[in-house]
């Protein structure tokens, strides 16, 4: 017992913070816990304790000041939340990325106020990169302030809700131009309504796009979108909403060979395509969405994943020989087409049999240069 230190080598202290910091769950009352042991738990635990902050719009220009003065936070801090923004925020917008020079996380919720003028003396303009930045309910309004001072983000997650269109209208046409951003990846959570895509289209280059959500009466948005900001996507998932067939609608009614494919020309605009997802699982026009999207693939596309639901199999793979049997050279780089949606090792014996007998019937109904690169997974 006389050879146990009375203090914890800085190392082992380390090691217990890192552990309680990598557990499930919330580890925020026992990292603030572990700050309260001594100096040395304190410096390592600050380091978790900071790495992520969440701000009370109100409080944002407190927290900037504090910031200023604290080396902790502008060292430690790399993800931060601002919950619910007045105009106030945006006077302080552009500094805020050079107070906190490792931010790479940005979350911003609850948007409901719009500047009425943009700061005409910010020069910090294109000049910062995000690996995410995530904007929640905002007004469309401010989505072109925001991304001001940005020349490249990673990731970029919109989502809209009822009060995404409160200020939007006269306004937004005033908002100043500002060069369109590149963007890796951007996720759109039911915002592919018009009026935010019209906006979207002018302000953002795409590298890949996930659009979830999409209405039927709204698809009419993406293709237009894709026309205009689509010369750069190389990766494209696309996940329509599951809307309940209205009774008596006699065209969501109709088979799949008497389903219209639908106008989706800017799915051809996309010309660097290399990656495309379509779900369809209990989406009542799947077959018209399914056959819009093989009448307009792009020559050089690689890969299709399609996920169906077990009722669909017979109809997509009728809608597929007929279409890639009347192209059999068209698509050189065409590498993989993934059927999937079901799991073969759930499902009844006869149903098993008869996913087998769909796999036989992919490799004997496609033509020699598609059978085998089709792939039916779970």
């Amino acid at each position: 017992m006389r050879n146990i230190p009375r203090v914890l080598p800085q190392e082992l202290v380390d090691l217990i913070i890192d552990n309680v910091a990598d557990a499930e769950g919330s580890v925020y009352v026992t990292l603030s816990s572990c700050r309260l042991v001594c100096r040395s738990w304190e410096a390592r635990a600050a380091l978790y304790l900071l790495k992520r902050v969440s701000v009370l719009a109100p409080k944002f220009e407190a927290f900037l000041r504090l910031a200023k003065t604290s080396e902790r936070i502008r060292t430690f801090t790399e993800e931060l939340s601002i919950l619910g923004v007045t105009a106030h925020l945006f006077g302080q917008w552009s500094e805020l990325f050079s107070v906190l020079p490792k931010l790479s996380s940005l979350e911003i919720w609850n948007v409901l106020v719009t500047p009425t003028e943009p700061d005409s003396s910010d020069t910090a303009i294109h000049v910062h990169t995000l690996a995410n930045f995530k904007l929640y309910c905002i007004n469309l309004d401010t989505l072109r302030l925001f991304l001001r001072p940005f020349s490249y983000v990673e990731t970029l997650s919109l989502r809209s809700e009822p009060l995404w269109h409160t200020v939007a209208g006269e306004q937004t046409a005033a908002q100043p131009q500002i060069r369109p951003l590149p963007v890796g990846r951007l996720i759109l959570e039911n915002c592919c309504d018009f009026a935010t895509l019209r906006v979207l289209r002018e302000i953002l280059r795409p590298t890949a796009v996930v659009a979830n959500e999409i209405l039927r009466r709204n698809f009419g948005a993406v293709d237009a979108f894709l026309k205009s900001a689509g010369s750069g996507v190389e990766e494209l998932e696309l996940h329509p909403a599951r809307e309940d067939a209205p009774a008596g609608l006699a065209e969501v009614l109709l088979p799949w060979e008497r389903a219209r494919p639908a106008d989706f020309q800017g799915l051809g605009s996309c010309a660097k395509l290399r990656f495309l997802e379509l779900d369809i699982i209990n989406v009542s026009w799947g077959g018209s969405l399914f056959k819009g999207v093989l009448l307009h693939l792009p020559e050089g596309i690689e890969r299709v994943r399609i996920k169906l639901a077990f009722s669909q199999w017979d109809c997509a793979l009728g809608v597929i020989s007929l279409h890639f049997g009347a192209r059999p050279t068209r698509y050189a780089k065409f590498a993989s087409l993934e059927l999937c949606g079901l799991c073969e090792g759930l499902l009844p014996d006869d149903e098993q049999q008869r996913l087998r007998k769909l796999q036989a019937e992919v490799q004997g109904s496609l033509q020699p240069r598609y059978g085998p690169v089709t792939k039916i997974m779970p």
